[in-house]
């Protein structure tokens, strides 16, 4: 008896792991999102990276005497 729920446990194991059509869709579907969510917001860091350095260099140009 012991060993049929041993071999049943692995049955269902195996067998049972599988995604279902909808499962899959929206598994599929979340892990687009992520990647999109993503490179957005790689963009918004380059973005605000970009803001800075400009702001940076604008101060550093009208601190410099003038000629």
């Amino acid at each position: 008896m012991r060993q049929f729920l041993i071999v049943a446990a692995c049955a269902v194991a195996i067998c049972g792991c599988g995604r279902s059509p909808a499962e899959q869709l929206a598994y599929d579907h979340a892990e687009e999102q992520y990647q999109i969510n993503r490179e957005n917001a790689a963009r918004y860091r380059q973005s605000v990276e970009d803001a800075a350095n400009e702001e940076i260099k604008s101060k550093v140009a009208s601190s410099r005497p003038r000629s």
